[in-house]
Parts: structure tokens; C-alpha cells; sequence
């Protein structure tokens, strides 16, 4: 018999009721996983049933009365709910797809903004738009709301002339200044080294010649602002050569004046159908500040593509995931339907916080506030559905990577390519036959070896359909066709996103629509497993303690260390992370002559490649 001494008893009977508690705390832990995955699958079902709660309630409030909805409603449901061949041909009889324009209402004066959501309805369920497109565009007229100016620059003094309406008008360019006007229609202004276009002028063309290589470009500004943009419309002459420069400023007139709302959606729909949009950017960029209310970020993303935009329409949003614009036309639910639809395709946590908010903030009955026009909006936006085969329209409207094309920006295909009959979720993007692309090598990308995979979304090159641009990682080449699955760029209804890598940065689909998870519920189970280790640790503090003791095999004896004052380093004062607009550039200054100095290095820059090219 051994006999222990009473220190050795104490000692183990600790470590039985230590090991009672950790058995304890692994059964709350590995329940609480249990639960927590239990309800991860919950909420997900919640959200499958919430979206097609909010189709169902849509459906009902649309079949047997699209005929009694605004034109603006019936579009938007068109967009919506095409997947459905019955609400389809009702809506498509209801909105007269035979008509060249469209009022909001029926009967009413044909409106920019309906004409063209409707042009946008027909053209995604592959209808011939031809019609339409042609009252569309006539309506787009020349804007003279902005101010022109022309710079013509050179890397040394020069002798230069202005050629328009017959006319040939010389000066002299000495420091960049022009000695002196050049007709009536190009008046020297900031001291010399820009010219000011008459408004008068605008649809002139100008011939520009100088005696040693030069760069000119076209600028442009809103009335009265300090902000001035540069135009694209910029080219380098040769010395004793001549470029030939028109500005090109367009809007979409309405009621005799420009209106911005119907210019906005004339450009999705037009962009969606191919056309070069570059005349009309100057007047939606320059005017976008005067016209917040309606989300003019979201558009100029889609219709640009460019981070800067992005940035800002990111910034817009609330910390609860929705959009609303200043002093917004109409509410929370249709600026949000907005904003998903320009992030629509993009693997971005602020696309599923959006997508999050609206499922959590659908009403009972399954719509957004009861609305056809914001329900609709939102399903076409962050869970659209294929349209149903067209019976004789000209294409099946199948989807477009299905058939073997590309979606791509309408920018990289050319007009004989374009496939307008096949289906592409990304408003911007069009079905493409023949694409011409880079290399990947050209792309600065690479392809990624066997068993590695791209850190983010995939590039369509030239040689490969998957160069990777931002580095490869190790992983599957392609789990999601592996396990039987289909790589889509959306989910057809009926499918749900699976959690397997598709190597062309599309995502894995199978059976039934999905929301993603937000990843809120393993934060919760996270929180909660750190409440019971601590509450644990509270209980048994005294005994952990001595636990931890007996395992040093010692007590450490002294007097108790003195307290110390943390230290703090003063943190760098926060920095300011709002982007110039596309095209932005501060007001040009130059530290010469009093009254115009210039600041703005990148216009500088741009003007001196330009001018190397001339050589």
C-alpha cells in the first residue's frame, strides 16, 4: 500500500476535478460548434427561402396585372422575372415591344429613362432593339453646359497655328504661352496658356500645326467649378505636322435641356448594345456632384470600370451594407438595388453585406416595402435568373459561356463579334464571338504550374483562358468540375454555389439558388466559446493557479513587482483616402507669370509623352 502525503492528495485530486473541467468545457465547445453549424445551415436555407419569398411575392403582385404597372415597373420586371414564360409574354405584350419609345405610361410623352430601361428589358431577352436605339440616339444632342478649353504645348519655344471654318490663325508659343488669340472662337485665357472655346464653337473642327513636336488636348470644366478634367480626346504632332481636333460633348435632351437621370440610363443601355459612349462621359463626370440623388457612382463604375469610382461608390455605403444617396429620388431599397448592380460579379465582402442587408430587410410578404419596381430591381441586381428561350426570336438566349463565347467589355469586342442573343449576368458586359486579347506575358500575368491556382479572379488571355495577374497559390486546378459541378460566372435557378475552386474565376454551382453566408454567425459561436473559456477561468481561477504552480514544481518568493505605466506612441493623424475622379485633375498651375501657376504633374506628364511621340 502507498501512502501519499497530504500535499500529493490535494495534488491529485486537483488535477481529477482539472480534468472534469476540460472534459466539461470540450463537451460546451464542441456543442456549441454543433449548434453553430447547425444554425450556419439554417441561415442559409432562411436566405434560399427568403429569395424565392421575395420571387414568389414579386410573381403574384406582376402575373395577371403587368398590364396595370408604369412602364418603369413593367421593365423592371421584364429584367426580373423573364425566367417565367407566361409573366413574360404577358409583360412583353403589356409594355408593346413593337413601339420605338416609351412615356411612363402607356399613353404618355415618350421619357429618356423609360425608353431606355425598356430598351434594356428587350435587349436581355434578345429582341431586336434596332427600333428603339435609333429614337434613343436621337435624341442626343451636343451639350454647351461645360467649358472648353484647348492647351497646345511644346518642349521649347515654337511657332504654331489654329486652322477652322477656312481660316488659318498663327501664334506664337513661347514658356507654353500663346502670344495671342486665335480667332473668335479660341480666346487665350489663363495667361496665355490655355485658349477658351466660344460655346458657339463647340462642333467646329481645329487643325493644329507647329514648327517643332507638340501635344494638345482638350479640357474641360463644370461652370463656376475649380475642378478641371482632362478630356481623352488628347494627340501628338509631329514638327510641320497638323492633328486634327473636335470635342466631342453630348447629353440626351429632354423637355429642350439636358436630363441626367435619362442620359445615366441611355448610356447602361446603349453600353449594354456596344456603342462608343466617350461623348457623353465628359458631361456625366463633370456633372455627377450637381447630381448625387441619383447614385452617379454606380454608373460611372459600370460604364468606366474604373477603381476611382469604385472607391467612391464603396464609400458611399453604411456600415449596415445599403446604399442611399443624398437626398435621394427614392429610397434606401432601389439606390442599394443600384449599387449591388454595379458590384454584380466582383468577389467583394461589400456585394454580400449589401445582399445580406437586403435579405435580412425584406418585408413579411416577401417584397422589399411592397414595391414591384424596388422588388424588381433588387432580384435583377443581386440574384438575377436566366430569361426563358424567346419562341422566334432570332437567338435561345442561352448563356453566353455556355455556348462557348466570352462576356466581355463591350470596349474588347469588335461590332461583327458582338452576340447580342446570348445571356451575360454583368450589366457590363456583352456576349463576345472572337475577343482580341494580350498575351498573359503581355498581361504581366502568368500561368499558374500544376497544382497551384491564382490568389484572385482570372484574366482571359490571348494563350490561356486563366492567367492568373496578382501571383499564384497552391491549390486544385479545379475541384468544382472534379466533383461533378458546373463553373458558371452565375448560378442558373434551382442551383446553389458549392464550395470548390473554379480555375476561371468563376464560382461552382449545383442545385437551387444560394445566398452566401455573411460569416456574422462564426464571430457569434467565436465570442461565445471565449465567454465560457473565461467564465471557466473565473470559477476556477484559484485552483488553475495553483495547477500552474505545481507543474513549475516551485513558488517564486520576492516582493511583488512594481506597476508600470504603459507607454504610448502618438499614432500618425489619419490620411485621406478619396480618389480624383476618371479623368480629374486639379486646376493647372505653373510657377511662371503671375495669375496662372500649375500644380498638376500628371497632366504635365501626359503632355510631355505625348509631345515625345510627335518626334
Amino acid at each position: 500500500m502507498i501512502l501519499l502525503e497530504r500535499k500529493d492528495f490535494k495534488y491529485l485530486l486537483l488535477v481529477r476535478e482539472m480534468k472534469k473541467s476540460l472534459v466539461i468545457l470540450f463537451a460546451i465547445v464542441f456543442s456549441m460548434a454543433y449548434i453553430g453549424g447547425v444554425l450556419a445551415d439554417s441561415n442559409d436555407t432562411a436566405s434560399i427561402d427568403k429569395v424565392e419569398k421575395a420571387y414568389s411575392c414579386l410573381e403574384g403582385k406582376v402575373k395577371g396585372n403587368c398590364g396595370d404597372l408604369n412602364v418603369e415597373e413593367q421593365a423592371f420586371s421584364l429584367l426580373a422575372l423573364s425566367y417565367d414564360e407566361n409573366i413574360q409574354a404577358e409583360c412583353r405584350k403589356a409594355i408593346d415591344t413593337d413601339r420605338e419609345c416609351w412615356g411612363t405610361t402607356s399613353t404618355g410623352t415618350c421619357k429618356i429613362r423609360s425608353t431606355a430601361l425598356s430598351l434594356l428589358a428587350m435587349n436581355n431577352l434578345g429582341l431586336n432593339t434596332e427600333k428603339q436605339e435609333k429614337w434613343l440616339l436621337k435624341q442626343n444632342k451636343t451639350d454647351t453646359s461645360l467649358e472648353w478649353y484647348l492647351e497646345i504645348d511644346t518642349n521649347e519655344d515654337s511657332s504654331c497655328s489654329v486652322s477652322y471654318d477656312g481660316n488659318t490663325y498663327g501664334f506664337n508659343l513661347m514658356n507654353g504661352k500663346a502670344s495671342n488669340n486665335a480667332g473668335s472662337c479660341l480666346i487665350s485665357s489663363q495667361n496665355g496658356f490655355w485658349f477658351r472655346v466660344t460655346s458657339s464653337c463647340y462642333e467646329k473642327q481645329y487643325t493644329v500645326t507647329c514648327n517643332k513636336p507638340f501635344a494638345s488636348a482638350f479640357l474641360y470644366k463644370k461652370t463656376n467649378s475649380e475642378t478641371v478634367y482632362v478630356s481623352s480626346q488628347t494627340s501628338a504632332g509631329s514638327a510641320d505636322g497638323s492633328v486634327d481636333m473636335r470635342i466631342n460633348s453630348e447629353c440626351f435632351i429632354e423637355d429642350s435641356k439636358c436630363s441626367y437621370e435619362g442620359s445615366l440610363w441611355a448610356a447602361l443601355a446603349l453600353h449594354k448594345r456596344g456603342y462608343d459612349l466617350s461623348p457623353l462621359i465628359p458631361y456625366l463626370i463633370a456633372m455627377s456632384s450637381d447630381n448625387e440623388k441619383y447614385l452617379p457612382n454606380s454608373f460611372l463604375y459600370i460604364l468606366l470600370t474604373s477603381d476611382d469610382y469604385l472607391t467612391k461608390l464603396l464609400q458611399q455605403q453604411t456600415p449596415q451594407g445599403y446604399w442611399q444617396a443624398t437626398d435621394t429620388k427614392y429610397n434606401k431599397f432601389y439606390d442599394t438595388g443600384l449599387g449591388v448592380l454595379a458590384l454584380y460579379g466582383l468577389n467583394s465582402e461589400d456585394l454580400e453585406k449589401a445582399r445580406t442587408y437586403l435579405i435580412n430587410a425584406e418585408s413579411s410578404d416577401g417584397c422589399w416595402q411592397g414595391s414591384v419596381r424596388d422588388t424588381a430591381l433588387v432580384l435583377w441586381a443581386g440574384w438575377s435568373r436566366v430569361p426563358s428561350n424567346i419562341p422566334g426570336s432570332s437567338g435561345t438566349n442561352e448563356y453566353c459561356r455556355d455556348a462557348g463565347f466570352d462576356c466581355v467589355p463591350s470596349s474588347e469586342c469588335q461590332p461583327t463579334d458582338r452576340l447580342n442573343n446570348y445571356y451575360c449576368s454583368d450589366i457590363s458586359n456583352i456576349c463576345c464571338r472572337n475577343v482580341a486579347r494580350k498575351s498573359c506575358s503581355e498581361m504581366n500575368g502568368e500561368i499558374c504550374p500544376s497544382g497551384k491556382t491564382c490568389s484572385a479572379s482570372t484574366a482571359i488571355a490571348s494563350d490561356t483562358a486563366y492567367c492568373c495577374t496578382e501571383g499564384c497559390i497552391a491549390g486544385a486546378e479545379n475541384e468544382c468540375l472534379d466533383s461533378g459541378y458546373s463553373c458558371r460566372n452565375v448560378c442558373y435557378k434551382d442551383e446553389e454555389e458549392k464550395n470548390y475552386y473554379c480555375s476561371g474565376g468563376d464560382i461552382c454551382c449545383g442545385e437551387a439558388a444560394v445566398v452566401k453566408k455573411s460569416g456574422s454567425l462564426g464571430w457569434i459561436v467565436f465570442f461565445l466559446i471565449i465567454l465560457v473559456l473565461v467564465v471557466l477561468g473565473i470559477i476556477y481561477r484559484e485552483k488553475v493557479k495553483l495547477w500552474i504552480f505545481k507543474i513549475k514544481g516551485k513558488f517564486k518568493k520576492g516582493p511583488a513587482p512594481r506597476p508600470t505605466r504603459p507607454s504610448f506612441r502618438p499614432g500618425s493623424p489619419p490620411t485621406s483616402t478619396s480618389p480624383l475622379g476618371f479623368f480629374k485633375r486639379a486646376m493647372p498651375q505653373r510657377p511662371a507669370p503671375k495669375g496662372r501657376t500649375r500644380t498638376d504633374i500628371e497632366l504635365e506628364e501626359t503632355m510631355k509623352k505625348l509631345r515625345d511621340m510627335g518626334k
